[in-house]
């Protein structure tokens, strides 16, 4: 990735993070800037992350349905970039996506994907697990499954620690909401207390209005309903100002906790006032199991008020809204299926497209660019263990130059094709693997090859290309083609680079050509 999109990502990133929506043009014009010059380049990471951000953009605006569109479209290029950064985080996306739709099952897939990737990979990037944990303590919460949520929640506070002051600002809140569903007063209080302890948190800001949100629930559980009231009253009022996301769940488990507040309070006008409220805001913004759930207890109030018109009034509209929400998800069901094809297909074609691209595409073997791929991996230790052995070969063909000179590159590349096969033949014998270096040069790689297995390879190479019997009659002394060969044996721990490797190779190739031709030079390195 080049400075300046480097730049662009991190700007983008520190204005999504603050709740900045797709409306606003500064936004717009880095995300389509880099789109631009990431689709220019092939960067395919760059596309995705783009359009990663562009949906996150349109989630802070509350265009959930767009928003989940631009994430599944950034999947498709996250999985064709060499990194899986970007595709860990996409998935994030989704996933918060389909929370928002309350598509809870689907979602928890996501997140528990996202968590499986980070997990395999948590060394290579730097990823915030715990916004994950908490996200799953979320989903779980507003299932109703309050001991399971809490053990996400406290699993997110573990893994975060202290590093993260502004995470355990909405974490803390959380864990103790989730106290208040289970009847532990005691415990609620002292996070919430733990939280005001964090930081000096600003009067009338986003997470002040969050705490008074807790102290409301706690109160209500406590039954002081005067306080509970006054509190869920003052985080409603506020809530009702934002559009942002990070808000939705709160607002939500503000009207219920209220309207049972009014209930309790005999406040039969207010409740009913408050659910219509409910009942239209879940539906502008398509919280569909949300606008159900509000129908289904607006249906119930008019019923114990005695209003029977208006309560099958609402129960006909519950039914309407439960049969769509139905539709949506055969629908969405559907999609899945389609997407997930779609990324069958791409991540095949990946992979069929890395195969090709570390091919010689003359011989069939690998080529200079999978050998370099493969030595670095010799090198990271993941082939060879510490204290075991690598051998390398290098291998030319003899007088192969006077050879393409006499019969013509054609019978030149037929020569190459089969000697290439026999090199694989055997490295693949010995557990090893052989490439072409380039021209009549070749490569051949082993892990943890022994000794006897060397002179083996020795012995068996140069009988395998003269049962070739390909005649060379423009070179004097020889009749065959032939081959020359430097073999090098060492410890993995005398590993230093390629260019050390090849070097000590390049050294015996020279000397048996120097002795004259068609044999193998050996060393041993202990």
């Amino acid at each position: 990735m080049d400075q300046n999109r480097a730049q662009m990502r991190e700007e983008i990133q520190e204005l999504i993070s603050s709740a900045v929506s797709a409306e606003d043009q500064g936004l717009q014009k880095l995300i389509q800037d880099l789109y631009t010059d990431s689709k220019r380049d092939g960067d395919e990471a760059g596309i995705a992350y783009a359009l990663y951000a562009q949906g996150m953009a349109l989630l802070n605006g509350m265009s959930i349905r767009d928003a989940l569109e631009k994430m599944e479209e950034a999947r498709k290029h996250a999985v064709l970039a060499e990194s899986k950064k970007t595709e860990i985080r996409t998935i994030f996306g989704i996933a918060l996506c389909l929370l928002f739709q309350q598509n809870y099952e689907e979602s928890l897939e996501q997140f528990l994907n996202y968590m499986r990737l980070y997990y395999e990979h948590e060394h290579e990037f730097d990823l915030k697990i715990y916004t994950a944990l908490n996200n799953v303590g979320e989903l779980f919460r507003h299932l109703g499954e309050y001991d399971t949520a809490l053990q996400y929640y406290l699993e997110a506070q573990e893994v975060c620690g202290e590093k993260d002051p502004n995470f355990l600002l909405i974490l803390k809140p959380n864990i103790a909401n989730a106290y208040i569903k289970l009847r532990d007063p005691d415990q609620a209080r002292r996070y919430l207390e733990e939280t005001e302890a964090l930081t000096a948190i600003a009067e009338g800001s986003q997470d002040d209005y969050m705490i008074r949100q807790t102290y409301g629930h706690l109160a209500h559980l406590e039954g002081d309903l005067e306080k509970a009231d006054r509190l869920l009253n003052e985080a409603l009022t506020f809530y009702r100002t934002l559009s942002i996301y990070t808000c939705i769940m709160e607002q939500n488990a503000v009207y219920e906790d209220l309207y049972e507040v009014y209930q309790e309070r005999e406040r039969w006008a207010k409740g009913e006032d408050l659910l219509l409220e409910a009942v239209n805001y879940s539906r502008e913004n398509k919280f569909w199991l949300l606008h159900i759930h509000y129908l289904g207890l607006l249906a119930r109030h008019f019923e114990e008020s005695h209003e029977a018109t208006k309560a099958y009034d609402t129960l006909r509209r519950f039914y309407k809204s439960q049969m769509k929400y139905d539709e949506i998800r055969r629908t969405r069901k559907i999609r899945n299926i389609e997407l997930r094809i779609e990324m069958d297909q791409l991540k095949k074609e990946k992979t069929a497209l890395h195969s090709i691209a570390r091919l010689d595409r003359l011989t069939g073997i690998y080529n200079r660019r999978a050998m370099q791929e493969h030595f670095e991996q010799f090198l990271r230790g993941e082939f060879a263990m510490e204290g075991e052995t690598i051998a390398g070969l290098l291998l030319d063909v003899d007088y192969f130059k006077e050879y393409n000179d006499h019969y013509g590159h054609l019978a030149g590349d037929q020569a190459l094709i089969k000697i290439a096969k026999v090199l694989e033949e055997l490295a693949e014998s010995l557990g090893g693997s052989a490439y072409r270096y380039g021209g009549d040069e070749f490569l051949m790689m082993f892990e943890n090859l022994s000794e006897a297995s060397m002179v083996e390879l020795t012995e068996a190479l140069g009988g395998r290309i003269k049962e070739l019997n390909i005649i060379h009659e423009a070179a004097s002394g020889i009749n065959c083609l032939s081959c020359s060969a430097g073999i090098l044996l060492f410890n993995r721990n005398e590993l230093i680079s390629f260019e050390w490797v090849f070097k000590q190779m390049d050294e015996l190739l020279y000397l048996a050509k120097r002795k004259g031709r068609n044999r193998v030079e050996t060393k041993v390195i202990k």
